[in-house]
């Protein structure tokens, strides 16, 4: 299993999802509500962040 955090622009107009993977964009207020709330809840996707931050790559 992988993980990585990436900055990105607007999503292709063609975009396809991948089957059962939803991607969705969001801002980094989005992202911290969304953790609060408990929608964003998955350990290794919050380790992810938790390192993003700590390398000073994102603020949340």
């Amino acid at each position: 299993m992988y993980s990585f955090f990436i900055h990105a622009g607007e999503r292709l107009a063609d975009f396809v999802e991948e089957p059962g993977v939803s991607v969705r964009s969001v801002t980094p207020t989005e992202l911290r509500d969304l953790i609060h709330s408990g929608e964003f809840a998955e350990q290794m996707h919050l380790g992810m962040l938790s390192l993003a931050a700590y390398k000073g790559l994102i603020r949340i």
